[in-house]
């Protein structure tokens, strides 16, 4: 009996649920003027009025409960599996040259596995962060520094620019050398 009034306020949410469920995605109405007149086999005229069917309706509520059905029973078979089979963790006394895991701070095994193989650990996330902050830091401090250099040329008017290269540069020099032992030289 305890355990029939434990279940109604989970009952009540399953009600609330269900209607959601059962309600499927309109189909479009077929619009018509009249009803069809369909000849039978006895010559008298019957009349049969079109009208959506429920068999999208249908297909669509049996598709959502495959669906949740295909997840819900591996994860539940999986949870009882590993509450009746595997023992909690225990605190043990380790060795003194041994560091233990961050997964292995966690008791139940299922928290154990998703610490291990799913959730990054804190220190890798601790890492990727500085590594992101420093990269932040030096993009600031260049941008800092492209802003003086620009600012003190702006001032000296003395440089006609940071990014100017005066004269042939060695690829070019290169290239036209070339160009000349191939021709050969006049002199």
């Amino acid at each position: 009996m305890v355990v029939f009034s434990s279940l109604r306020p989970s009952a009540r949410g399953l009600k609330a649920v269900l209607p959601i469920l059962r309600s499927s995605p309109k189909t479009p109405a077929i619009k018509q003027a009249g009803p069809v007149v369909m000849s039978t086999r006895g010559g008298a005229g019957r009349s049969m009025v079109l009208r959506p069917g429920i068999y999208l309706d249908r297909m669509w509520r049996d598709s959502v409960h495959f669906f949740i059905l295909l997840g819900t029973i591996p994860v539940l078979t999986l949870a009882t599996l590993a509450n009746l089979f595997l023992t909690h963790g225990e605190l043990t006394d380790l060795p003194e040259d041994r560091v233990p895991q961050t997964w292995e701070y966690h008791q139940h095994p299922i928290t154990r596995f998703i610490a291990k193989n799913i959730v990054r650990s804190p220190e890798k996330l601790y890492e990727t962060h500085m590594a992101m902050m420093y990269e932040q830091d030096q993009k600031r401090k260049l941008r800092k520094l492209d802003a003086q250099v620009k600012r003190v040329m702006l001032d000296r008017q003395d440089v006609r620019g940071w990014y100017f290269f005066q004269g042939a540069t060695d690829a070019r020099q290169m290239s036209l050398e070339s160009q000349d032992n191939k021709r050969g030289t006049p002199f």
